[in-house]
């Protein structure tokens, strides 16, 4: 694996475990009230009834599945787009990614996004 493809996967595995960490309290929350409508009066009244009977950690009740789809879904798209970048660059005659314009990033972005829907 190349260096730039191995920092763009654990780029994208960090971001996807971050954004599990910051959703996952509100998917708790949203979940309870889904399946208890009656039982909470609103969304703070479900937060502070998970935080008093099961504490903090009551938030984050089935992490590890969201933290590996999540990680595993944005390793993927973030080391699709560094390799679209590549290809773009190379079909336009720029050495370094970097050099990239908006116009030509989008292309890279939107073709790891097409990609990414072919490989689901």
């Amino acid at each position: 694996m190349d260096s730039t493809l191995f920092v763009d996967v654990l780029a994208g595995v960090t971001g996807g475990f971050a954004s599990a960490l910051v959703g996952q309290p509100l998917d708790t929350v949203k979940g309870r009230m889904q399946l208890f409508p009656h039982m909470y009066g609103g969304m703070v009244s479900c937060l502070s009834n998970i935080v008093r009977q099961q504490g903090f950690r009551g938030l984050y009740a089935g992490i590890i599945p969201a933290l590996a789809s999540h990680g595993a879904d944005e390793a993927v798209m973030f080391g699709t787009y560094g390799q679209c970048q590549k290809i773009v660059a190379k079909s336009v005659g720029i050495d370094n990614t970097i050099d990239l314009n908006y116009l030509e990033n989008a292309a890279a972005g939107s073709i790891a996004s097409v990609s990414k829907i072919i490989l689901k």
